[in-house]
């Protein structure tokens, strides 16, 4: 597992094991190379990291997750489209990391949205 500081240097690293992703979270949306750079891009503009142990990280089959080098917990963020949510390394619910940590994006458009966000400021979408 190879560690970045930006979402954007991870996603170009899974684009070397993996041509199309969906969110780990669920919903239908499922991201090309390309718009994977493009929500990655804006995440990253939106929301730096600036954290000295938060990373995103990047597994052999393309999975990007953020993960916590201090308790060494991470939370998958983007699955390679034919991994199913329930085969994914997510970590066990008592080990997650708190809500307040996770990316969150919108489940019908893909967009970052903000840890307090209700509704996606690109579609509308209600966000849960």
């Amino acid at each position: 597992m190879k560690l970045y500081k930006t979402i954007i240097e991870a996603s170009i690293e899974a684009a070397n094991t993996c041509s199309e992703w969906k969110l780990a979270s669920g919903g239908d949306a499922t991201f090309n190379k390309d718009e994977l750079f493009e929500v990655a891009g804006l995440y990253d503009v939106t929301s730096p990291n600036e954290s000295d142990v938060t990373y995103y990280c990047v597994f052999p089959d393309g999975e990007i997750a953020i993960a916590n080098t201090e308790t060494k917990i991470y939370s998958s963020i983007f699955l390679p489209s034919n991994q199913t949510p329930s085969s994914s390394t997510a970590v066990s619910p008592e080990e997650e990391i708190s809500s307040d940590d996770q990316i969150r994006f919108c489940e019908k458009c893909g967009s970052p949205v903000s840890p307090d966000a209700h509704y996606c400021e690109k579609c509308g979408m209600r966000i849960r």
